[in-house]
């Protein structure tokens, strides 16, 4: 199928948009990421994803980056929602922006989860502490300059990720 609406950065109409700008971008990202990754829907971006690690393991990995990508494209996880989490998302942006200071850098502000989110939480409980969490690290993007991103458009409905996009109503998760 088509999957050009999923690398839509800057946000604007697809009709407008000039996709080959993403080719050779680096994008960190957490579990969603990697398994869009593994569908090959991101197969023109140096993708670093992976699930279930805190944001530090990115920081790691800083010297394995490309030299010279287009831009660079962030989306955290969700495994830690804490002030520390924001607060290693906010280091993580520092590095990259120390690493590539002519690049634009991207935040992508993490999804809420569905009803069917498996969690000793519940969905709403996680939803609430995503909302703090994306408030502080976009409050973090912008004191570095760095753009952030809303991937809400059309996924999310009343502040929860639709069921459609949730691992258990569907076999991949986009």
């Amino acid at each position: 199928g088509d999957h050009r609406d999923l690398h839509s950065f800057p946000t604007r109409r697809s009709s407008d948009l000039d996709y080959t700008t993403l080719n050779n971008a680096l994008f960190i990202g957490d579990g969603r990421i990697a398994e869009m990754n593994s569908l090959g829907i991101l197969n023109k971006l140096y993708v670093d994803a992976k699930a279930d690690v805190d944001i530090t393991y990115f920081n790691s990995r800083i010297n394995t980056y490309p030299v010279n990508p287009t831009c660079i494209i962030v989306m955290p996880n969700i495994n830690d929602l804490s002030d520390q989490g924001a607060f290693n998302v906010k280091t993580l942006l520092t590095t990259l922006k120390n690493k590539y200071p002519t690049k634009n850098i991207y935040l992508v502000t993490p999804l809420p989860v569905g009803v069917n989110y498996e969690s000793s939480k519940l969905y709403s409980e996680v939803n609430n502490q995503i909302t703090k969490f994306n408030s502080l690290i976009k409050d973090y993007a912008n004191l570095l300059n760095v753009k952030s991103v809303n991937a809400n458009l059309n996924l999310v409905t009343n502040g929860t990720l639709n069921s459609y996009y949730s691992k258990k109503d569907r076999k991949s998760v986009v």
